[in-house]
């Protein structure tokens, strides 16, 4: 015979369970360099308060196994919240990447897959610039408001429908990739038709070395470029996030 866990025990469990998760998959790292346990403590500290709220979510107390198994979904959901913001930042440090290595800068963060620590000087101001402009907009309380908006459709305890949970994932996939096209496409355009023009120049006037003047001329078109058009960028992620959160509710409906 399993013995049945008090009603208020299961609810902070399933609420820190969804937070925990969340927390432990935000990206880390330069832009968010906070230790795993510090993040884990605001996510207890959040679930302390939110779990008052959610003890009528469970009509009984649940034994360990269904607890358990309770806690699997809560687990998924604060996943699918923090892996949708994860694939968003990973698009965009793509698309810095690009830019940086068609500026003719360092070779080493695309070749060895570094993280933002290891990329070059125009790759860390594009992800620093426009995660601050998400800040400063308040897309962190987006998120939040998502997380906190979860738990009217999925209350603690709830079970999850996985039918359309593949094809969620596809399309989350598909948008990061969308987020470094549309942020990198106007640069990189840019930096080959300058490329083309000094190759042009280079037929033209022999005797100038475009082998080093391109360079040098491809590095101040691009920083020059990235400082018109990060404003452009930070919209762009703006949009896709949004997005993305709104596709992200599809893990907890209900079944």
């Amino acid at each position: 015979m399993q013995m049945p866990i008090p009603i208020p025990v299961a609810v902070l469990l399933l609420v820190f369970a969804r937070w925990a998760a969340l927390a432990a998959v935000l990206p880390g790292s330069g832009l968010l360099p906070l230790p795993v346990r510090f993040r884990l403590a605001a996510a207890g500290a959040i679930s302390i308060l939110l779990a008052p709220l959610q003890l009528s979510a469970l009509p009984a107390p649940p034994p360990a196994i269904e607890l358990a198994w309770m806690a699997g979904h809560e687990l998924m959901i604060g996943l699918a919240i923090g892996t949708a913001v994860l694939l968003m930042i990973q698009g965009l440090q793509l698309a810095a990447q690009l830019i940086s290595q068609l500026s003719g800068f360092s070779l080493r963060g695309l070749l060895t897959g570094a993280g933002i620590d290891s990329q070059p000087a125009p790759a860390r101001l594009i992800v620093f610039c426009v995660i601050a402009a998400l800040l400063a907009i308040g897309g962190h309380r987006q998120v939040m408001d998502v997380a906190l908006s979860s738990y009217q459709q999925a209350p603690a305890g709830t079970t999850l429908a996985s039918t359309n949970m593949l094809a969620t994932v596809t399309r989350l996939f598909s948008m990061s990739f969308l987020v470094a096209l549309r942020i990198s496409l106007p640069v990189v355009t840019a930096l080959l038709l300058g490329l083309l023009v000094s190759g042009w120049i280079s037929r033209l006037v022999p005797q100038l070395n475009m082998l080093v003047l391109g360079w040098n001329t491809s590095a101040l078109l691009g920083m020059v470029l990235i400082l018109f058009t990060i404003g452009g960028m930070s919209w762009v992620f703006q949009e896709q996030l949004a997005e993305a959160m709104r596709l992200v509710g599809d893990f907890w409906q209900p079944a």
